[in-house]
């Protein structure tokens, strides 16, 4: 494609679902690989650029482009539809009733290109690739480095891990960033199948939604709901799960309950579904619906148990239940009220530890010297801490419970988590949630019996409250034990989210468990030990910045695996000039060789990730993270590398 004072002239293009490559050269040629988006009025057009200093999208005005005349395009459209049998694009253009055969195979595409398109290439004996084709060949879909995913959708919820979002609302740190519907846009086409909903009392007697006791911003309830009913099932049409944490008081309770059955509808599960009572539904029984979650008040009233607030080292106010600050305000300054919460925040984060005697809680105990060092000035105006921490869990022998809320809690009751021994009985749609720090000390110390509930009930983990930098916990020990919903904060692209993207990626959010971590009978295959013994070969990469250095590949598994915490190899430098390389596109051509310790043969829990680094300061510019059960092996295969950024 050559482009001459706005104006397209067009030698052949390819029609696709990628993105399209733009590298500009001198004489301005732009080779066209693949167009991404067309406005359905044919006005713009979408086009990815990717070079070594650009990577944007940019909106082209298609009739600046051909002075005026916007045929072309609405061609495109049409074309595109018959590609893709996406009827959508081309039902607002105006030349829609123009006659297109059908083009569904490879016999009407041959067609198509001889007789439409004049190209007689299709005859040609032998067919052959030219460099740019083959090329295009090994960065296409079907040379990735990653399984086409056929994973079965019809066993019960609790056998599948569940991408899910924690604070999804909330965009930046967990002090004082802001409540935003753009969490949930971002979480939601990412693939994530249950997000967060922290609901207060609203001053207008309308629920709001922020991260109580901090400096937060709130939004609306209503918008949060609007929002993800229009995002809900565009990555995904496998069942959306809302983890609402409840601190409002009856009156807005019900208003809470109305506003999820009015604006979700019939999407909303209000009633169980005809299926075994016995076992949870599957996804495939609740595509396009969305399960409410929270937690039953009652139920945890009636248990009595504080054991959950207990496991952890730290009593935070940002996870509890405690009721909301007093918002009879009216009479103070925005400032004062600000340096209020704030303070009352610090004052609430007090380290106890479970082991010390009496004489170790002081009246005088200091704050998380974390959160004094973030805070800085503002800790001098804080005062000591009493011991008598009443105010960090609610009373819940006096917690009432809207009936309107209790209606909708059908295949997801938060109850509170009681211990595992024969006393305690979790009914199947019962479901707790824990902080990282509180799950890994029950997995020290009761592993197995921590596996053996996940295998018939969903539990939730959570990043705990001390981190305030919106940090994310090591996934795959928690993954290892089966619990399905590990809550990630999707704002913070951290080793935790690399390795939830290998899981997730392109799965519609569900990924079957190992089948060691589902089936009671084969439950002794978690101890059985295995050596894998993985080779990569790292030859090139293509289109990198030019100070790009070396390539890292790591290994990451669960601890119980006895592994190193990370293997990590390197691979050597790319001198690009000794090598005579065309900048950007750097060559090494070496090995690297890993043995990795396995149980259960659940290789799903190993991960591979790639790191191309730069030169300075070897700080990774892309990255890459698969599992070893959806790596093609024993093939030349093409990985498409993301910004770490």
């Amino acid at each position: 494609m050559k482009i001459t004072n706005k104006k397209v002239k067009l030698k052949e293009f390819v029609l696709s679902d990628r993105r399209l490559l733009y590298n500009s050269k001198k004489e301005g040629l732009i080779p066209l690989s693949d167009i991404v988006y067309i406005d359905s009025n044919g006005s713009h057009l979408s086009i990815y650029f990717n070079s070594s200093k650009t990577n944007k999208f940019k909106k082209l005005d298609l009739f600046d482009l051909q002075g005026g005349n916007q045929s072309f395009i609405k061609h495109l459209i049409l074309l595109h539809s018959e590609f893709t049998g996406d009827k959508h694009s081309s039902s607002s253009t105006s030349t829609h009733n123009a006659s297109y055969l059908p083009i569904s195979t490879p016999n009407d595409f041959k067609e198509f290109v001889k007789h439409t398109q004049q190209d007689f290439v299709c005859n040609s004996t032998p067919s052959q690739l030219n460099t740019l084709q083959f090329n295009r060949y090994l960065q296409s879909n079907e040379n990735s480095l990653q399984k086409p995913q056929n994973t079965t959708e019809n066993e019960p919820l609790y056998n599948y891990y569940i991408s899910a979002s924690h604070n999804t609302y909330l965009f930046g740190n967990q002090l004082a960033g802001s409540s935003t519907t753009i969490g949930y846009i971002r979480s939601l086409l990412l693939g994530c199948r249950s997000v967060e909903i922290d609901v207060w009392n609203g001053d207008d007697g309308w629920p709001i939604v922020y991260h109580g006791h901090t400096l937060t911003q709130p939004i609306p309830l209503i918008d949060i709901l609007t929002t993800i009913n229009t995002f809900a099932f565009i990555s995904s049409n496998l069942p959306l799960i809302l983890s609402v944490e409840n601190h409002c008081d009856l009156a807005q309770q019900d208003r809470m309950a109305g506003l999820f059955v009015d604006i979700l509808g019939d999407l909303l599960i209000t009633q169980r579904l005809q299926h075994d009572r016995d076992i949870l539904p599957s996804p495939h029984q609740l595509r396009y619906k969305i399960l409410f979650k929270t937690k039953n008040l009652h139920i945890t009233s009636a248990s009595g148990s504080s054991a959950a607030s207990k496991v952890d080292g730290f009593d935070v106010a940002l996870n509890s239940n405690s009721s909301d600050y007093s918002h009879s305000h009216s009479h103070s300054s925005s400032s004062d009220i600000e340096k209020s919460k704030l303070s009352n925040f610090i004052q609430k984060v007090t380290r106890r530890r479970s082991t010390a005697s009496s004489s170790d809680r002081s009246s005088t105990a200091s704050t998380s010297p974390t959160l004094v060092d973030s805070f800085g000035n503002l800790n001098s105006t804080t005062s000591t801490t009493s011991t008598n921490n009443t105010d960090n869990a609610v009373n819940t022998n006096n917690t009432k419970m809207s009936q309107k809320l209790l209606d909708l809690l059908i295949y997801t009751v938060g109850v509170k988590f009681r211990g595992f021994n024969k006393k305690e009985h979790y009914e199947i749609e019962h479901m707790f949630s824990l902080s990282d720090r509180s799950a890994r000390k029950l997995i020290n110390a009761s592993s197995g019996e921590f596996m053996k509930h996940n295998r018939n009930h969903l539990t939730r983990i959570y990043p705990h409250g001390a981190r305030v930098k919106s940090t994310n916990f090591d996934v795959l020990d928690y993954w290892a034990v089966g619990s399905q919903l590990l809550a990630l904060n999707y704002q913070t692209v951290d080793l935790a989210m690399w390795l939830n993207f290998a899981l997730f990626n392109d799965t519609g959010g569900y990924v079957l468990k190992p089948s060691p971590l589902r089936n009671k009978e084969e439950k002794r295959m978690v101890e059985l030990k295995g050596l894998v013994r993985l080779s990569i070969k790292v030859i090139c990469a293509q289109q990198v910045s030019k100070n790009v250095n070396r390539v890292a590949v790591e290994v990451h598994t669960p601890r119980s695996f006895n592994n190193d915490t990370c293997l990590k190899r390197f691979t050597s430098t790319a001198n690009l000039q000794s090598h005579g390389q065309v900048e950007g596109n750097p060559t090494w051509n070496d090995t690297l060789s890993f043995d990795v310790n396995v149980r259960g043969n659940m290789i799903d829990l190993v991960v591979v990730k790639f790191d191309v680094l730069s030169s300075q300061h070897e700080e990774a510019v892309a990255s890459y993270a698969i599992t070893l059960a959806q790596m093609q092996l024993e093939m030349y295969r093409c990985l498409i590398s993301n910004s770490t950024k």
